[in-house]
């Protein structure tokens, strides 16, 4: 017999809802870490994919700066009657070596008179451009070699190409014009400098311009030979080339080769003279 005072209640619990919170903690813990490692994983690829899209960006970056476009040049047509402004004409630096001979009669096998020599011309770049356009007298000039361009102010030496090829020439007989095609543009704001060396074409025909033969009586009746010139308007074509329009502006050097049995006269003074 067993004695007691009130009901005796046994209350049994499952196993698995006794554990029920720790299994609880236990995934969240797991889903946290899984969570963490998705947010690395992410990262790293973000990360890879920024550097792989900053490293191509360059890459064809460089390449399009290497690969240059090239030039683009104006067509010259027959109502082209007037130089282009895209070059200003600073300074010409002239030599002319004049053959007089012995007479001024022309024949047409052996002119006697006749010149060459060179300029050196210094222009500033008003707008970019790859395509030099100047006069030369068709009849009367052939130009025989033309240098590169090259920077004349040394303070853009350093930050721009210095030397721009000429890959190209073309005659316009219409206009009296040579044309001078470049590889690569010319910058605006900075001065060039390139050289051509030109010779006169023969002349059957006397002529009153330019830079041609004459002769005069001296005082005790003997004929002389001179060469003159005659450079007024649009002349100066005929002696050598240049922008032969009234408002290019320059300043020159003038250089004369001749003969030591003549003398070279000028309406400017003389800096220098000396005997080859």
């Amino acid at each position: 017999m067993t004695n007691s005072t009130g009901p005796v209640v046994a209350v049994v619990v499952p196993l698995d809802e006794q554990t029920n919170d720790d299994k609880f903690d236990l995934t969240s813990h797991k889903t946290a870490r899984r969570n963490v490692k998705l947010i690395v994983v992410f990262a790293v690829i973000v990360t890879i994919t920024v550097i792989f899209a900053v490293v191509l960006g360059l890459t064809i970056r460089d390449k399009g700066e290497d690969e240059k476009h090239p030039p683009v040049y104006p067509i010259i047509t027959n109502d082209s009657y007037r130089l282009p402004t895209d070059v200003t004409p600073i300074n010409y630096n002239i030599t002319l070596q004049v053959f007089l001979g012995v007479s001024v009669a022309f024949t047409e096998d052996q002119p006697t008179f006749h010149f060459n020599g060179s300029v050196e011309i210094t222009f500033r770049c008003e707008t970019s451009t790859a395509f030099l356009l100047l006069h030369q007298h068709m009849g009367k000039l052939q130009v025989a070699q033309v240098s590169d361009v090259r920077l004349a102010d040394a303070a853009a030496a350093g930050t721009e190409s210095s030397v721009v090829r000429v890959v190209d020439r073309q005659l316009f007989p219409v206009h009296d014009m040579i044309g001078f095609y470049l590889d690569d543009y010319l910058v605006p704001g900075h001065e060039y400098t390139f050289t051509l060396e030109f010779w006169s074409t023969p002349q059957t025909t006397p002529s009153l311009s330019g830079l041609y033969p004459s002769s005069y009586v001296d005082s005790n009746g003997t004929e002389r030979y001179i060469a003159v010139t005659q450079m007024a308007a649009t002349l100066a074509r005929e002696v050598f080339p240049c922008w032969d329009e009234s408002h290019f502006r320059a300043t020159f050097q003038l250089t004369v080769v001749h003969d030591e049995n003549t003398i070279a006269l000028s309406n400017t003074e003389i800096a220098l003279q000396r005997r080859q």
